[in-house]
């Protein structure tokens, strides 16, 4: 199965393009708002090829491409505290990823929007998360299911395989095959 991890269209992409990106993520978040200090724009990309061979008798190969950009925007508040915000976004193909302007926009729009917080009283409260803290939050749940760590019996979530560890409502799946996918992959660390 192709999981279509590398975008031929790296070898077009060279420094000048780059800086182009990057130059306009600056330029568009700055040019949102009179109201913003500083903005930075940034690109990344790179390419990988690895090779695995275990005592198991396993061997595999593969290689992928990966491209990133993003913004960074600080804003005046009232009371002279610069609030910040950011947003980036990364994939395998770099015609599947969203317009950089379209990407600064939001960075900026991130950063406005927390002008004018303040502190909240305490108490129990139902707490949402954003996606990109959720991915956090779920890999201290997602480590202990390490290969490694399950045959070294070092994880908490030892035999539990086929057994509810957490509410009913959260279901996660681990699919590796989806392709195009920033963790799809035909084997992990593990083989």
């Amino acid at each position: 199965v192709d999981l279509e991890l590398w975008d031929s269209g790296h070898a077009a992409v060279n420094t000048d393009k780059r800086k182009l990106i990057a130059a306009e993520l600056e330029e568009v978040a700055k040019g949102t708002s009179d109201q913003i200090i500083s903005a930075t724009g940034g690109y990344y990309d790179t390419t990988a090829e690895s090779a695995r061979v275990h005592s198991n008798g396993f061997s595999g190969e593969r290689r992928s491409t990966q491209f990133w950009w993003g913004a960074e925007v600080s804003v005046k508040d009232a009371d002279g505290r610069k609030p910040e915000g950011y947003h980036w976004v990364g994939g395998r193909n770099l015609r599947g990823l969203p317009a950089p302007a379209e990407v600064a926009a939001e960075a900026a729009e991130r950063a406005l929007s927390r002008r004018g917080q303040q502190k909240m009283d305490s108490g129990d409260m139902t707490v949402v998360f954003e996606n990109r803290t959720a991915r956090r939050l779920l890999r201290y749940l997602v480590r202990p299911m390490n290969g490694s760590t399950l045959y070294q019996k070092r994880s908490y979530l030892q035999d539990k395989l086929g057994k509810t560890i957490a509410n009913k409502t959260l279901t996660l799946i681990d699919d590796p095959l989806i392709p195009g996918e920033l963790g799809s992959r035909h084997y992990d660390g593990d083989g």
